[in-house]
């Protein structure tokens, strides 16, 4: 605390406070990071904001964003004061650059002069002699005077090199600097003040327009012409000075020479005083120069100035809560929509009974909501009955269905059904099992005939075995009576598949399954066969021929309604006359049906 560390080209002092101070930032640790130069300045440059106050103001806004308010207000404050600085330094840079040459020159002159005050000094304890004759001493004074009038011309010379080199810059010249370098031409300072004035309208123009400008490319030939005028004139002026420098030093060369015809003593003793004389007059020229110049300097003021100084928020201006949550609500609820009417687009598959009819040309016979506990019961092999729950919305759903498919017919009602699906997965044989549970319950003698004979499911809801079965009827080697499954529920029998053949759809489109289906129908009010999908095989097809009523069952939100058309033109191409309806199974709803509401997971 309170010590400089430095090292890697950085110095860092944390300031010590009081014992109390200390005692707190005692034995902490800091870790710093030196950053490339231009990534800290394009970091500090992307959080600064400049803006034009107004369309024709010459009034900017200067802004910079910081997690930390004060030092915010720090930053900007350190740019405008850097701006205003830099806008001084390139207005006085003639005068700096005047300023640099005249203390180079005094530096060594005044070396010169202690060197000269030495060597006299010496010589005069050498010598015993401390004064000169007044021949000796006039002498002496008017070649000092010669000398210093020869380095002030050689002084002004150089410096109207340098302001002629300088012409063209930006503020390379200031008012003032033909005075600051001893020199009273008229003619220059003219050209020199038109010059500037030129250059002052041209800085104007380009605050509105590019160089390109017309207007700007004309003044620029104007400030090329001036600029040629200049450097003419100081040609001129330096041939005079050069001129006057050459008669200064033919006269200063007669003196001395009669400096030579003194003595020995008081010649080498007038050389010595003249050179310190000499070095003394030019110190003493260098620094009224010197601060001539720095007073051309300090009278060059910035045409910049702060309006409104840099001020620490009182309140931070992000993040905007407010503004934000209204945004977000906004753009959340646009989003939202259009996910849903994209979804809703692009989505093919069936969701309801709306409208299904129209699409597919088949009249849709009812719906059955989903049932989430269904699934988990059928891995259990476990049934899962409506007749269990007579009360509840779904067992509605299949009340309502059996009911449609009864009045289905004006004469005669269909007794054999045969209900299969597009493809797997999609309940067909959930909706047979518990359609023929629901008609049993209401006293029909129904029996299930599963026909599937490829993956057959209807004893594992059942709970019975799956041989013997309809296979084994089929095939002579059991009779009928013998392969039922009979009162799996009261008034409900049971034919379960059997055993699975290499040959189903010959089995199922055979004359034995016709005669078969003939004799059930004079033991059995309702038939149900359940069979394999119809877009996979032609099996449910030639079920369908023996039957009075075909059922295909849809899955909502999965079975495309393009698979549905496909099915029933599957059916139509083997029996063109055969009835056919649509169930639409696991419909997710938040619509309660039937008498009691809620609390079965539907």
């Amino acid at each position: 605390l309170g010590k400089v560390a430095a090292g890697n080209g950085l110095r860092l002092k944390i300031p010590a406070g009081g014992p109390s101070d200390e005692e707190d930032r005692s034995g902490r640790e800091f870790l710093l990071v030196k950053s490339d130069l231009r990534r800290a300045t394009k970091g500090l440059s992307g959080r600064l904001k400049v803006s034009q106050v107004g369309r024709n103001t010459q009034v900017v806004r200067v802004s910079y964003q910081d997690v930390d308010p004060v030092r915010a207000a720090k930053v900007v404050e350190t740019l405008t004061r850097a701006y205003i600085e830099r806008d001084v330094e390139g207005a006085s840079r003639e005068a700096n650059v005047t300023l640099t040459f005249i203390r180079d020159q005094i530096a060594q002159v005044k070396n010169r002069l202690e060197s000269a005050q030495g060597r006299l000094d010496d010589y005069k304890v050498k010598t015993g002699s401390v004064a000169l004759t007044q021949e000796a001493e006039l002498l002496v004074q008017r070649i000092s005077d010669l000398e210093v009038e020869a380095n002030r011309l050689a002084v002004t010379r150089a410096g109207i090199d340098r302001l002629v080199e300088s012409l063209g810059g930006k503020g390379a010249i200031v008012p003032g600097s033909l005075e600051a370098l001893g020199m009273d031409s008229q003619e220059m300072s003219a050209l020199m003040s038109s010059y500037l004035e030129l250059m002052r309208k041209r800085a104007d123009l380009l605050k509105e327009y590019t160089p390109e400008n017309p207007a700007v490319r004309s003044l620029d030939a104007r400030i090329s012409l001036a600029a040629e005028q200049i450097r003419a004139a100081a040609s001129a002026v330096k041939g005079a000075l050069k001129t006057r420098e050459t008669a200064v030093k033919n006269v200063l060369g007669a003196y001395r020479s009669q400096l030579e015809a003194l003595p020995e003593i008081q010649r080498e003793l007038a050389r010595l005083q003249k050179d310190v004389l000499i070095q003394e007059k030019i110190y003493s020229f260098l620094l009224e120069k010197e601060q001539e110049t720095q007073i051309v300097k300090a009278s060059t003021v910035s045409n910049v100035r702060v309006v409104d100084a840099a001020t620490v928020p009182i309140e931070p201006i992000k993040p905007r809560t407010r503004r934000n949550l209204l945004l977000g609500l906004i753009l959340g609820l646009m989003l939202g929509v259009g996910v849903a009417f994209i979804l809703e687009y692009f989505d093919d598959t069936v969701g309801g009974e709306d409208d299904l009819e129209a699409m597919v040309g088949i009249p849709v016979y009812g719906t059955v909501q989903y049932v989430s506990k269904a699934h988990k019961r059928r891995k259990e092999r476990k049934p899962h009955l409506v007749i269990e729950e007579p009360r509840s919305s779904i067992t509605e759903g299949f009340r309502s269905l059996r009911t449609n498919i009864l009045f289905s017919r004006v004469k005669e009602r269909p007794r054999v059904i045969t209900v299969s699906s597009p493809g797997p997965g999609e309940g067909k044989s959930f909706v047979v099992a518990n359609l023929a549970s629901l008609s049993a319950y209401a006293g029909k003698r129904t029996l299930v005939v599963d026909a599937d004979l490829r993956k057959p499911q209807q004893h594992v809801v059942f709970g019975a075995s799956e041989k013997p079965g309809l296979t084994d009827v089929l095939t002579g080697k059991m009779s009928l009576d013998e392969a039922l499954h009979g009162s799996v529920q009261e008034n409900l029998d049971l034919l379960a598949a059997g055993s699975l053949p290499p040959n189903p759809s010959e089995l199922l489109g055979s004359e034995e399954m016709g005669n078969l289906l003939t004799t059930l129908r004079d033991r059995y009010d309702f038939i149900l066969l359940d069979s394999p999908p119809l877009g996979l095989v032609t099996d449910p097809a030639l079920l369908m021929t023996h039957s009075d009523l075909g059922l295909i069952v849809a899955r909502g939100g999965m079975t495309p309604r393009g698979s549905i058309t496909q099915a029933a033109d599957a059916v139509k191409r083997l029996s063109p006359d055969m009835q056919l309806g649509l169930v639409v199974n696991a419909v997710k709803s938040s619509r309660g049906y039937g008498y009691k509401y809620g609390g079965y997971g539907y």
